[in-house]
């Protein structure tokens, strides 16, 4: 994760791609899942912007505890006040223990809300040229790999929500480091 160190604006966009765990310190409160929405620095601080992911509700810390090995997550990180990246799936891993809905997954390997997704080509067409469509994006997957290829058939599941384009009213909050 060495090209986190720097927070140039590409790191922290991807930052900002990635699913988080927020939680305290200690195994007292609840762990949130959410983004990251902005990254400052001010001199030798750190300012976090983020929001918690609300169609996800509030999980134990036991129960994520219960996952610390496959989260990569260190015993003394439980007890400390920092923030790291980890080379882990959140999604799968949280889906895998039911504690998250399998529909923040897909079979191309991208996991998360599909707004937070990042892609390189984008294809969603309802209308009567659907097969043809299909096709196209059936052959970017092959030429590009299917990770960098949007196309809603493969998002079902992420796209049938209400409000999916609205992320102005959820709440937001700060951490400092």
């Amino acid at each position: 994760m060495e090209r986190y160190k720097t927070l140039s604006a590409s790191a922290i966009e991807e930052l900002k791609s990635f699913p988080a765990l927020f939680a305290y310190e200690g195994e007292k409160e609840n762990v949130r899942v959410g983004y990251i929405r902005r990254i400052r620095e001010r001199g030798r601080s750190i300012l976090i912007e983020y929001e918690f992911e609300k169609s996800i509700p509030e999980i134990s810390f036991s129960k994520i505890c219960d996952l610390r090995v496959r989260l990569d997550i260190d015993k003394w990180e439980i007890n400390r006040t920092h923030w790291a990246v980890k080379d882990e799936d959140l999604f799968k891993i949280l889906s895998s223990a039911s504690l998250v809905d399998k529909s923040f997954n897909n079979a191309y390997g991208q996991s998360g809300r599909v707004e937070e997704l990042q892609f390189k080509v984008a294809l969603s067409f309802s209308g009567d040229k659907r097969e043809y469509v299909s096709e196209v994006a059936s052959e970017l997957k092959h030429k590009l790999t299917p990770a960098l290829v949007f196309y809603d058939e493969d998002f079902t599941a992420q796209l049938a929500r209400p409000n999916l384009c609205r992320l102005d009213d959820v709440p937001r909050g700060e951490v400092r480091r």
